[in-house]
């Protein structure tokens, strides 16, 4: 009686469309989530180093504990360098 109707190629084109849209906004979203996480590793590491420039007898604790939060997990969102560089500022 009746069979279940194929797609037509107007469907398909839909289907395409939207699965190619939601590519597209994934990724936006993406590389926004991905720059808020380095924003925040570098206003940490601007934070610490002017700490540093301004307290060169000692640093405080907290800004250790601020700064190594902060920078915790750099090495999945930044390259070698960058980590490098991090790991330098610490030390």
């Amino acid at each position: 009686c009746c069979l279940p109707r194929k797609p037509g190629k107007f469907s398909t084109l839909i289907n395409t469309y939207i699965a190619f849209a939601q590519y597209s906004v994934s990724r936006k979203q993406l590389k926004n989530d991905l720059f808020d996480r380095r924003f925040a590793v570098f206003s940490a590491s601007k934070e610490f180093i002017a700490h540093i420039i301004t307290h060169t007898t000692s640093i405080e604790p907290a800004a250790k504990n601020k700064f190594l939060e902060a920078t915790k997990g750099a090495q999945f969102i930044f390259n070698e360098e960058i980590k490098n560089y991090i790991d330098r500022i610490w030390k």
